[in-house]
C-alpha cells in the first residue's frame, strides 16, 4: 500500500539586513495534502554547502512554514511525517540582489492541474513556467441525490425556475426539497449564486463592485431578490 504524499508550495524572499553588511534569505510555504488541506507538524528541514549542519522548522496548524535567515547559496529541502511519503526539493538557490521564485510546474502537471487551474495561470506562470499556487479561492454549489431524482422522474436543472420547480416535485414526493445552513453568510452566498448564474461575470462586476445604478435595477437584479430568499425560506 502506496503513502499519501504532500504537495508544497514555496516562497522565497531575500531580506537585506544593511546595518549589519549583509544579506539573508528566507524559505517559507506550505504543505497540504493531496486534496488540498493542510498538514501539520511536518518536519522541514533545509541543507546546503553554504551552511553549516541543517536547518529545520515544523509547519504549524495551517501547513506553513519558515526557515529564515539563510546563506546565499544552493539548497535542499526535505518534508517528513509519519503516515505520508517523504518528499524533497533540490535546486532551490537563493542568490545575492534578487527574489528567487522556486519552479513548481511539476505540482501542477503531476496534478493535473492546469486545465482547472486555467483562469489563474496567466497569473502564476513565467517563461512557460508556473511559480505560485493560489489558495485563498473556493467554490460553492449544490448536492443532489441521483436516487431521489431517479425516483422522481427529474433531471439536474439548468435554470433557478427549473430548480425551484423540481424542488416541489422532490418534496411532494416525501422528501426535503431544498436544505441550507440557514446561516447570513450561507444566505450571501447562495445570492451572489444566483446573481452570477443569472446575470453573468460582466453583470455582477458592474452591481455589485462598480455599483452602476442602471444595473442595480435592472431585471436580473429584480429576479436575484426574487429568487433567493425562495431558496434559503
Amino acid at each position: 500500500m502506496s503513502l499519501p504524499r504532500f504537495s508544497i508550495g514555496f516562497l522565497i524572499l531575500l531580506i537585506a539586513l544593511p546595518m549589519a553588511a549583509q544579506t539573508t534569505g528566507s524559505v517559507s510555504g506550505k504543505v497540504a495534502d493531496s486534496g488540498g488541506g493542510a498538514v501539520p507538524g511536518v518536519t522541514v528541514e533545509a541543507k546546503s554547502v553554504s551552511m553549516q549542519g541543517v536547518r529545520t522548522t515544523v509547519t504549524d496548524s495551517s501547513g506553513m512554514y519558515r526557515l529564515p535567515l539563510l546563506p546565499p547559496g544552493e539548497y535542499a529541502l526535505s518534508y517528513k511525517l509519519e503516515g505520508f511519503a517523504p518528499e524533497s526539493r533540490s535546486g532551490i538557490t537563493i542568490s545575492l540582489g534578487k527574489d528567487t521564485a522556486v519552479d513548481i510546474s511539476k505540482f501542477y502537471t503531476d496534478q493535473n492541474l492546469k486545465d482547472v487551474m486555467g483562469p489563474f495561470l496567466p497569473a502564476v506562470t513565467d517563461g512557460g513556467k508556473q511559480f505560485m499556487m493560489p489558495t485563498n479561492f473556493t467554490t460553492w454549489g449544490f448536492f443532489y441525490n441521483k436516487e431521489i431524482f431517479d425516483r422522481v422522474g427529474i433531471s439536474p436543472p439548468k435554470t433557478w425556475d427549473e430548480f425551484m420547480a423540481d424542488a416541489a416535485k422532490v418534496q411532494k414526493a416525501g422528501f426535503i426539497g431544498i436544505a441550507t445552513g440557514g446561516q447570513p453568510w450561507q444566505d450571501a452566498t447562495i445570492f451572489d449564486g444566483v446573481a452570477l448564474s443569472t446575470g453573468g461575470v460582466d453583470y455582477y462586476r458592474k452591481a455589485f463592485i462598480e455599483l452602476d445604478q442602471k444595473t442595480i435595477k435592472s431585471p436580473t437584479t429584480a429576479h436575484t431578490l426574487r429568487m433567493t430568499p425562495r431558496i434559503t425560506a
